[in-house]
């Protein structure tokens, strides 16, 4: 296995139903409440 040095942060986008309420999904939950920059998408 080779290491990659990251010189920028990577993107994250998650995938979530529009109709859900933000503590249905636990990765959500996750990433917001340790304020990690994500793009939702749905």
């Amino acid at each position: 296995m080779d290491i990659v040095l990251l010189e920028k942060a990577p993107k994250i986008a998650i995938y979530t139903p529009q109709n859900k309420q933000p503590w249905d999904d636990a990765v959500t939950l996750a990433l917001t409440y340790a304020e990690v920059p994500i793009k939702l998408l749905g």
